[in-house]
């Protein structure tokens, strides 16, 4: 059986091979995964899916733990010798790439999720860019998870358009469509399962608490629409990562207004989605926007910006609204629109629906993965 080594920077990224550890047993192949300990990650080697190696792996700029743990995951692949060593995120990419270089391991894949350094400044911006591109020029091989991604990448000059390739249309890992029809088929017993107050709308929010995502203009809006007596409530969703001050104290009182549920980290950030009206994603930067196809898959019409990555994935006014990035009074009106037009949301949810089943299909995308595995390997299949 062929080997093949994921790293990653943290636990919880292990989400994104959501449905490839079978395929891949099925086609001759054991995953390996490197990355911090955490809980996804030990249940995946609990079920079996995995083998894991737990490598603390800084997501700052660290020298001396990254050395520490480059060291570490060179020691691993000796010991397992593995085919095909595949990087995720900026800093486990390039100790992932890295190692096995040193190795002289053929095979050296890097997923590119999106560019970090376009959000930084000063030295930041200069270290993680130039990061990013010594992963891109290591790395035999990247698959960037947009269109938009790719060609920014080609035209900042950091990867060619030879080295660089889309899997299917995009996405991390696509979509299971019959575990989104069962979920949205259960929207009435998810909102009492999981406690939901009623609304006339529901707006959701999944994803890292944090600036960058635009959290704090959604919160704006929100009370703009409570101060305008819209019977709307919101859903939050994800792990706090507030750099501000003053940031995390409007955050401790958003959710201490009565509309407003906040869920920490969830397991099962489709069920909450499918308790929504509308779903919300007014980031600043992503390579996809993946919640937004998830958000879609069970029905909810989506408002997000019309950046990178997120204008791929949604059709705008068929399946949702782009609107300006950092533009609190665009994000305002959209909310207020379909807030107000809930045979909108209905048309909305349906066509995006149809659109993910006909473009992002998970397991033609990992069929295509694995078909571009079986390349590098030079496997033959009867």
């Amino acid at each position: 059986m062929k080997k093949v080594v994921h790293v990653f920077t943290v636990s919880m990224s292990v989400i994104f091979l959501e449905g490839l550890y079978d395929k891949l047993k099925s086609r001759g192949y054991e995953l390996i995964v490197i990355c911090a300990d955490g809980k996804e990650v030990r249940h995946l080697e609990r079920v079996g899916n995995i083998k894991y190696y737990p490598v603390n792996i800084s997501r700052g700029i660290n020298p001396i733990k990254d050395l520490y743990a480059l060291i570490k995951i060179i020691s691993i692949l000796m010991k397992e010798k593995p085919e095909i060593v595949h990087g995720h995120t900026p800093k486990g990419g390039l100790l992932a790439v890295l190692a096995a270089k040193f190795l002289k391991i053929n095979n050296r894949p890097y997923h590119l999720h999106g560019l970090k350094y376009t959000s930084e400044k000063g030295i930041r911006y200069i270290i993680i860019k130039w990061m990013e591109k010594m992963t891109i020029s290591i790395s035999t091989r990247v698959y960037a998870v947009s269109n938009g991604l790719k060609e920014f990448v080609i035209s900042s000059e950091l990867g060619s358009n030879t080295k660089i390739k889309v899997l299917l249309n995009g996405s991390v890992k696509g979509i299971d469509a019959k575990k989104s029809e069962e979920i949205r088929n259960n929207k009435e017993k998810l909102v009492d399962k999981l406690g939901i107050k009623k609304h006339e709308a529901i707006i959701g929010f999944i994803g890292r608490i944090t600036e960058e995502k635009g959290v704090f203009e959604l919160f704006t809006a929100y009370k703009k629409l409570i101060e305008n007596r819209y019977d709307v409530g919101l859903i939050l969703c994800g792990p706090i990562e507030i750099r501000n001050v003053q940031n995390k104290n409007t955050f401790d009182e958003i959710i201490q207004l009565p509309g407003v549920q906040y869920f920490g980290q969830v397991n099962n950030p489709l069920e909450y989605m499918a308790c929504c009206d509308i779903f919300v994603l007014p980031s600043w930067r992503e390579g996809f926007g993946l919640v937004n196809i998830e958000a879609n898959s069970v029905g909810v019409p989506v408002i997000t910006t019309d950046i990178i990555g997120c204008k791929e994935s949604i059709e705008d006014h068929k399946t949702g609204i782009l609107i300006e990035r950092n533009n609190i009074n665009a994000l305002f009106e959209a909310l207020k629109f379909l807030v107000s037009n809930p045979e909108l949301r209905r048309i909305m949810g349906q066509n995006g629906i149809d659109r993910v089943k006909a473009l992002y299909n998970r397991d033609k995308i990992w069929d295509e993965l694995i078909d571009e595995y079986d390349r590098m390997t030079k496997v033959v299949e009867h």
